[in-house]
């Protein structure tokens, strides 16, 4: 990360560097008006257009999702679906009794 204000936008730590475009998703979804304004000077404001283009999964929220499709002046898509492995089947689900 190289901003310690948009820092708080990671409260995990994982040891990998940021892309622009995490970056950029985080702040949409979890960042305020500040943030937007730098995230924009700082990477150009197009790169909001290429997070809608290709989100990260499991990150927008609808209302994230509506907001962001509205601004800037798109028609808003279903809310992509985030799916989660599972790994038991019907067969050896511990869950079964």
């Amino acid at each position: 990360m190289t901003n310690v204000r948009l820092a708080r936008l990671f409260w995990w730590n994982d040891g990998h560097p940021r892309s622009p475009h995490r970056i950029a998703a985080q702040v949409m979804v979890f960042g305020n008006l500040d943030d937007i304004h730098e995230t924009g000077e700082r990477f150009g404001t197009g790169i909001f257009g290429e997070v809608l283009d290709n989100p990260p999964s499991g990150l927008f929220d609808k209302k994230s999702w509506c907001f962001w499709h509205k601004k800037l002046g798109r028609p808003v898509p279903p809310l992509p679906v985030q799916l989660v492995p599972w790994p038991f089947t019907s067969t050896n689900s511990p869950f079964d009794s």
